[in-house]
């Protein structure tokens, strides 16, 4: 793999988790091309070379250190430069993700909560509302259902973003049926 195929590669990748820490190596390496095509002695470009290189071994996970060990010494140190704040940036790319998913998790976790609260005032509301035990245990039943169906989705948070997201919709349209489902049932019980 090449230089191009790490840019198109990572481009293609969107909203890839690897693409966030991808970004500031491959700016890196922009960097490196252009302080190679301005650098006028032979043993500076061989040294803005090898940092570029060791830049995308960190991305690709492998060590070429072996390969300079018949170079100047220069030239090895900055292999060795590019392949350690590769490496370094990549570590701070992870714990950043770390960060806003564990953020995007909490958010979610407080919405489902949320919404248990109104199913549960949502069912309290009810039983004081309805004498008819059919009805209360109907209504409760899909109350009841649908906070199970919450807990469910909080179990799949750590799976996916976008899963997540999905099952709020379906949270919230399933609270909507159930309320316009009691009203009616109310209105006709009246």
């Amino acid at each position: 793999m090449n230089y191009e195929d790490l840019m198109t590669g990572s481009l293609r990748a969107g909203e890839d988790s690897t693409t966030h820490s991808c970004a500031p190596i491959i700016t890196r390496m922009e960097w490196c091309q252009r302080q190679i095509t301005k650098a006028g002695m032979k043993t500076e470009v061989e040294e803005w070379c090898a940092e570029k290189e060791g830049l995308t071994d960190a991305l690709l996970n492998r060590d070429c250190t072996y390969k300079y060990q018949h170079r100047p010494p220069s030239v090895g140190d900055r292999y060795e430069l590019g392949l350690e704040d590769g490496r370094a940036l990549i570590r701070i790319g992870s714990v950043e993700r770390v960060y806003i998913l564990r953020k995007r998790r909490q958010a979610l976790i407080d919405q489902i909560l949320n919404s248990e609260n109104r199913y549960t005032a949502l069912r309290t509301r009810i039983g004081k509302a309805m004498s008819n035990q059919a009805l209360i245990a109907s209504s409760a039943q899909l109350i009841e259902g649908a906070i199970t169906s919450g807990r469910t989705t909080l179990q799949c948070l750590d799976r996916s973003t976008d899963v997540l997201h999905r099952s709020e919709r379906f949270l919230r349209d399933r609270l909507e049926r159930t309320s316009a489902a009691v009203t009616s049932d109310v209105s006709a019980f009246r």
